[in-house]
């Protein structure tokens, strides 16, 4: 069974500005397996192992309650537990309480702060 509860969050626009999304947070159980699909940029945010990760358009799949595939237009991406890796780069790890953001060209903001990639 799985649950969604309301969520927001924050995105920054070029001009510096800020708009607030609505969208659900999805939580699988532990024997879930779970596709979803965002129609818009942030509609759908999942939350795995207490960080939350918003997604641009595309869709995506829970697997184990331990990894998330993601594909966009121009993005493809992949969280292992607490670990994400955007077009074949590595963004490092998250800790729980994080908000991190996909944008849709593989771009990661991690706290409304971009982050950039780690060298493996």
């Amino acid at each position: 069974m799985r649950t969604r509860v309301p969520a927001t969050t924050r995105v920054r626009q070029d001009d510096g500005t800020y708009k607030i999304s609505r969208g659900m947070v999805v939580m699988p159980s532990l024997d879930d397996a779970l596709s979803f699909v965002c129609k818009n940029d942030y509609d759908v945010v999942t939350m795995m192992h207490g960080i939350e990760y918003a997604w641009p358009k595309g869709r995506g799949s829970i697997l184990d309650h331990e990894k998330i595939i993601f594909e966009g237009n121009h993005v493809r991406c992949e969280v292992n537990k607490r670990t994400l890796t955007a077009n074949g780069k590595a963004f490092g790890d998250f800790i729980a309480g994080d908000s991190v953001r996909v944008s849709f060209d593989g771009r990661v903001f991690v706290n409304d702060l971009e982050r950039l990639h780690v060298e493996q």
